[in-house]
């Protein structure tokens, strides 16, 4: 993810690409991990403007998270919302909105109302009826989105509840770290037969 964030796209798919390929043959094919991947590499597509590769894996992704992890989950909504930026990268700007719709309305439930990423929708909702002209809406969902931002940071002053997370996160990363090197060392026969050695 880093190559991603400093903008160095050609470097950082054969990661992506590796990473999918370790989580479909460690954890199989429908797993969540392989779906985030798909995500993952789907938006890395929609940053190169690779639009109808990032649409066919986000897809991908939001039907595996829809089955395995159900229709209200959390992840079903960021596969809504990165298909809403892919839409409306492409000018798609109904198919956007509807899809920032349903992101917030599945955030806000099962997330809650000021959690960041029901701000994130907003903001790019607001973004989106900007960029139609629709200067009062995207006020509107600029104002909600500084709310949640001003109580966000508010609540992070406090800091209690985002250090617990924050080892949360790093100990999941730790145990998602070891798991990729206990089976990359079964990669290359796992390239070779579609599986891992039991």
């Amino acid at each position: 993810m880093l190559y991603y964030f400093q903008g160095k796209y050609e470097q950082a798919e054969p990661f992506h690409q590796r990473a999918r390929i370790i989580f479909e043959c460690a954890l199989g094919p429908t797993h969540h991990n392989v779906a985030t991947s798909l995500n993952n590499l789907g938006k890395l597509y929609l940053a190169q403007g690779r639009y109808e590769q990032a649409r066919t894996l986000m897809q991908r992704a939001l039907a595996m998270r829809e089955q395995v992890q159900g229709l209200d989950h959390p992840d079903v909504a960021n596969s809504l919302h990165h298909l809403g930026d892919l839409a409306a990268a492409e000018g798609k700007y109904n198919e956007a909105e509807e899809l920032y719709r349903r992101a917030l309305t599945m955030r806000e439930q099962s997330l809650g109302p000021n959690h960041p990423n029901v701000a994130e929708t907003l903001h790019e909702w607001a973004r989106l009826c900007h960029a139609q002209g629709r200067d009062e809406e995207a006020e509107l969902l600029f104002r909600r989105a500084l709310t949640k931002a001003g109580k966000l940071r508010r609540d992070y002053s406090r800091g209690v509840q985002e250090r617990a997370l924050e080892e949360t996160n790093i100990a999941e990363f730790v145990m998602l770290c070891c798991n990729v090197i206990e089976c990359y060392a079964q990669l290359p026969k796992c390239a070779e037969t579609g599986s891992l050695a039991s």
